[in-house]
């Protein structure tokens, strides 16, 4: 949703100064998550390539771009996977089991 949202924005301000051609996006944390979609939106809606956005820089600070899961060959670990994982899914609905990698994937 929220990288729905940033997508929207960066066309809006694309369409209102088309002459601003260059994107830059830098997202910490789950903001890294929500710049990645819109990216993706940005690259499905073909909105990069000649005459229009050129991509310059994405970067990601501690972004959860492989999940929350722990190593599972560490006692500590498959014991917090198996509480984060459905805690995780309480908490935060559909993002906590994404996260969590519960969610059964693409």
């Amino acid at each position: 949703m929220c990288g729905f949202r940033l997508f929207r924005e960066i066309v809006a301000l694309h369409q209102s100064h088309p002459q601003a051609t260059k994107l830059s996006i830098i997202g910490y944390s789950a903001g890294g998550l929500i710049a990645r979609q819109a990216i993706a939106l940005l690259d499905q809606g073909g909105y990069f390539g000649e005459g229009k956005l050129t991509p310059l820089n994405f970067v990601t600070v501690a972004s959860p771009h492989c999940g929350i899961r722990r190593n599972p060959k560490l006692l500590s670990g498959r014991i917090l996977n198996q509480l984060l994982g459905p805690l995780s899914g309480f908490m935060a609905g559909d993002t906590g089991r994404e996260l969590a990698l519960m969610d059964g994937g693409l």
